[in-house]
């Protein structure tokens, strides 16, 4: 007669065949980009630009745009007089943002900017050298060149390319 009593016997019926529903994380790339810039204290000029380059950013979370084109768009669209320097200094708060490689502008940028934020261990460091100093020789695979060019051995640049090898190319297209 009770109906809290039935509902109870469901719940403890062994033969009552139970249903679990996944929700699916909705919200967008972009959504938790801005979520992120929701709390951080920006003036409202650096919270439209950071906007707007969010906006901007391409499926991998590439910046591919260039900062003179996104500052002539924002007088043109949004009346805003903003200069390239300006937008590069808002761009470097956004490549704070997680994750990490964000707003990068390059394979190589996006690599240091992940790097930049490892425990800074030696292969980590020497790995950072390899990007800056001999990128155009890892992507070649002219793996001789760096190593006598920074003077390291075959195993000291092993190890900073599995360093770099873990690295997230695509940072907006994972889930982090």
């Amino acid at each position: 007669d009770n109906p809290f009593d039935y509902r109870e016997h469901l719940k403890s019926d062994p033969n009552v065949t139970r249903r679990e529903f996944v929700l699916a994380d909705s919200q967008s790339f972009v959504e938790r980009l801005s979520d992120q810039l929701a709390i951080l204290d920006l003036t409202e000029r650096q919270r439209i630009i950071a906007t707007e380059l969010i906006g901007t950013l391409d499926d991998a979370g590439y910046l591919s745009r260039d900062l003179a084109l996104i500052a002539n768009d924002m007088a043109f669209r949004q009346n805003i007089e903003t200069s390239p320097e300006e937008v590069e200094q808002v761009l470097h708060i956004v490549q704070g943002l997680e994750p990490a490689g964000i707003g990068a502008r390059s394979l190589q940028e996006c690599l240091l900017l992940q790097l930049e934020r490892i425990k800074p261990t030696i292969e980590a460091k020497t790995a950072i050298e390899i990007l800056k100093h001999h990128f155009d020789d890892f992507a070649a695979h002219r793996y001789e060149r760096i190593t006598e060019a920074m003077d390291i051995s075959d195993e000291q640049l092993d190890e900073a390319a599995d360093v770099i090898r873990h690295l997230n190319p695509k940072p907006g297209s994972s889930d982090y």
